[in-house]
């Protein structure tokens, strides 16, 4: 996700990724954190995926919001 993103020019979003990238070789409760934090609120990285229109990161979205979800369980 954080190459797509990267590709679109939004280096804020592709940084954020890669750094929730780096958190999950170390801990993943503590990754799935990070990433839900991401999808809420103004300027989110689900606002910009809806702008954005990509239907990669739409999938990518969406893979990474129920692992990261089944992972808080």
């Amino acid at each position: 996700m954080g190459d797509i993103l990267s590709e679109l020019g939004n280096e804020f979003w592709a940084a954020k990724i890669y750094k929730i990238g780096k958190i999950a070789q170390n801990s993943d409760a503590a990754c799935a954190k990070q990433f839900l934090g991401c999808l809420g609120g103004m300027g989110s990285l689900n606002d910009y995926i809806w702008c954005a229109g990509s239907d990669r990161l739409f999938k990518l979205l969406d893979r990474g919001y129920a692992s990261a979800k089944s992972l808080q369980r």
